[in-house]
């Protein structure tokens, strides 16, 4: 007789491990650089020009958009933010969209300065101030 035994550690639910086999599909939709930690997603991307990156970005987002509708799955476009990380003071607008909606843009010229990344707050400087006074 074969008997099979599934031992949960308290707070494991079998659904976050099928989620994680689920969302490891996702890199393979999009042509950006793409990093998953749980349910959140980073899209990464640089270029050149901006207008070049924004073309590229936006494109790939509706491609990340399409794999969660197929998947029956839903982007927060409202919890959705980009960060440009430059060498140079970026000072044109940027017109990054989902579904024809407008992203909201973080960094020291905006509402807000910085966004977590993996519990640290991180700003376009890369200056790591918010997490370690100094």
């Amino acid at each position: 007789m074969v008997r099979n035994t599934l031992w949960c550690s308290p707070g494991f639910h079998p659904w976050t491990v099928a989620f994680i086999i689920y969302i490891n599909d996702f890199p393979n939709s999009v042509n950006l650089e793409t990093t998953l930690f749980a349910d959140d997603t980073t899209l990464i991307k640089s270029d050149e020009s901006l207008q070049a990156l924004e073309l590229n970005v936006n494109q790939n987002l509706k491609l990340a958009n399409d794999w969660f509708t197929a998947n029956k799955l839903t982007l927060n476009v409202g919890k959705t933010k980009v960060m440009l990380f430059s060498h140079r003071v970026v000072t044109e607008p940027t017109n990054f969209t989902i579904n024809n909606i407008k992203i909201e843009q973080v960094g020291e010229a905006y509402k807000e300065k910085f966004t977590k990344f993996l519990g640290f707050h991180l700003d376009e400087n890369l200056s790591w101030t918010v997490d370690i006074p100094y």
